[in-house]
Formats: C-alpha cells, sequence, structure tokens
C-alpha cells in the first residue's frame, strides 16, 4: 500500500502521523510524507502579519520547515515505519496534494482536519474537504485530537 501523507506541522499533522504510524504497520507499506509550502508572497516585506519580511527570512523559513518535516520522518521510523520520501512543495496545497498523489500513484491520502469555524471554511474554503471533493484516491481525514 502507498500512502500520502499531508502535514502542515500543526497538532492536526501530529495527529496524521499518529494515524498513518498505525496504518503503516505492514512491511509492503510506504509513506511518502507531503508538505506544502505557501507559494512565496509577490512582494516580500509586504506580506500577512508573521510573514517573512525579507527574502533571507523566507529561505529561512522553507529550511525551518525542512528540519520539521523531516521530524516527522523520524517519528514513523521510531515506530519501525519507514518513510519512502519526503516531498516539500511550494503552491496551492490542494492542487499539490492531488499532483503528488498521482505522481506516487497512491492508494490512499491521509489529511488532517483543522478546527475551523463554519464561516471560516465558508469564507476560505477547507483543504481536507477540497481533497475529498476533488480527489479520484481515497481520502482518510484524521480529525483534530482534543489535548
Amino acid at each position: 500500500m502507498k500512502i500520502l501523507a499531508c502535514v502542515d506541522f500543526t497538532p492536526a499533522a501530529d495527529a496524521v502521523v499518529d494515524v498513518v504510524g498505525n496504518l503503516a504497520s505492514s512491511s509492503t507499506t510506504t509513506v511518502t510524507l507531503l508538505h506544502v509550502a505557501a507559494p512565496e508572497p509577490a512582494f516580500v516585506g509586504y506580506d500577512d502579519e508573521g510573514g517573512p519580511r525579507s527574502r533571507e527570512d523566507r529561505e529561512r523559513q522553507l529550511d525551518h520547515e525542512r528540519v520539521r518535516i523531516g521530524q516527522q520522518a523520524a517519528i514513523l521510523a521510531q515506530r519501525g515505519v519507514e518513510t519512502a520520501e519526503t516531498v516539500m512543495r511550494v503552491g496551492a496545497t490542494t492542487d499539490t496534494i492531488l499532483e503528488v498523489a498521482d505522481e506516487i500513484d497512491a492508494d490512499v491520502v491521509v489529511v488532517g482536519r483543522h478546527r475551523h469555524g463554519r464561516l471560516h471554511d465558508l469564507l476560505l474554503g477547507n483543504t481536507a474537504t477540497e481533497v475529498v471533493e476533488r480527489s479520484r484516491r481515497p481520502v482518510l481525514i484524521v480529525p483534530p485530537r482534543d489535548d
């Protein structure tokens, strides 16, 4: 079985890693960890509050995200799950998830669900819902933990 596990370094991603660790108990399972980084802002320095203010800040942010995906792969390795690959892409989240799922011919896509209100989802959308609606592959949505 090929699992595409989508992580974003939030508590929802921690839950995804836990579920994937349980699913991948078979030696015939391969796991690809995917993190989709936000696209580079059109005008560095004019980005949303808390975002990068320079190209160097953006590179530090991406380096930090590379370290984090490596840490999540290490968590799976400690549980005896070998990660076939860690993939970090910059782009539109849903489109990128679906592209990578096709590239690796994933049997299942695992995404975390965040706790947002209905208004947030209505105005901004919800990645997990979009992936389910657009995917031709089975999608497992992992609910957020209550810790």
